[in-house]
């Protein structure tokens, strides 16, 4: 369980680890529930297309990945 407060906003802080495990990043949506006494964030899958956008630019991470195995394989 994580603990975390509200902003005057009402704004509210989602802890890093979360935001790692869950891709949440600048922008992302996410649904708001209000169950049972409970509020619910969930995560809404954005189009592949635009997650995948940028993923393989210049420089990336998993360009490189991609490029090392690629030679690897010949």
């Amino acid at each position: 369980m994580h603990v975390t407060q509200t902003t005057i906003k009402g704004q509210v802080l989602i802890p890093a680890v979360m935001r790692k495990k869950y891709h949440l990043n600048k922008g992302s949506r996410v649904a708001v529930f209000d169950r049972e006494g409970e509020i619910i964030l969930k995560p809404i899958k954005e189009n592949i297309v635009e997650y995948g956008h940028g993923l393989l630019k210049k420089g990336s991470p998993a360009l490189k990945v991609l490029l090392k195995e690629r030679r690897r394989d010949g």
